[in-house]
């Protein structure tokens, strides 16, 4: 989908970015959070916006404020955060925008408590992980495995 400017410039109002930690911090944890115009590429890659949303490494809810921005419904919204910091962050963000306190997480990604929670959800995956000692490409696959529901994945591998 094309974005409109106003669209676009609600996204780069909104999504400030700013850190909870500091750089020695984030630099260990491999946080280097999305910018708003990197969102704005993200965002155009859908096709519509008419679905739920998760961001399971959501450091303080920029992606996640972007959909906002562009109209997506607080209650469409879910985040996810391990590190404490960045989770309270992200929750005062995005709660203050609309969404609900119940589609927040303070799990680890890869973790089996994160796949329970969210085992029978129908959501789109939209992350900008930690790119830390290759920790990037085991959450990506960690996402497809719960969120790309096994019927899909048998269409997928039939195009290919």
């Amino acid at each position: 989908m094309i974005l409109t400017e106003e669209q676009k410039k609600n996204i780069k109002t909104m999504c400030v970015v700013t850190y909870a930690n500091d750089l020695k911090e984030r630099q260990k944890k491999g946080q280097f959070f999305t910018p708003p115009e990197l969102i704005i590429k993200m965002i155009e890659k859908f096709d519509d916006l008419d679905r739920d949303f998760i961001d399971p490494c959501g450091g303080n809810g920029n992606l996640l404020v972007g959909l906002i921005a562009v109209g997506v419904s607080p209650e469409s919204i879910y985040f996810n955060e391990l590190d404490e910091n960045e989770y309270k962050t992200g929750v005062k963000r995005l709660t203050e925008l609309g969404v609900p306190e119940d589609h927040c997480t303070n799990f680890d990604a890869l973790s089996d408590e994160f796949e329970e929670y969210y085992k029978n959800a129908s959501m789109s995956v939209i992350i900008n992980p930690p790119y830390l000692r290759n920790i990037h490409l085991k959450i990506l696959k960690k996402m497809i495995d719960i969120f790309i529901k096994e019927e899909n994945k048998n269409e997928e591998n039939k195009k290919v």
